[in-house]
């Protein structure tokens, strides 16, 4: 569930994620890994053909599937 933060709150998080040099719009701050990712919906094409030169052949081909099978319950 999404919780609304004050300013204060806001631009403490803005700065600490400009220290680590994290300019995207939005994020998922994953707590328990330590991770920072950019939120999915907000990349463009040329990003997610990026993310694409790491992925397994098998790994791409169940993403294609998961993509299809999204479409299709659209």
């Amino acid at each position: 569930m999404a919780k609304k933060l004050d300013a204060y709150t806001l631009n403490l998080i803005k700065e600490a994620l400009a220290k680590l040099d994290v300019t995207y719009k939005k994020v998922n701050i994953d707590l328990e890994n330590g991770h920072i990712s950019e939120e999915l919906t907000s990349m463009n094409i040329q990003n997610l053909l990026e993310l694409g030169k790491g992925l397994s052949k098998e790994r791409a081909q169940a993403w294609a599937r998961d993509v299809e099978e999204a479409r299709n319950d659209w």
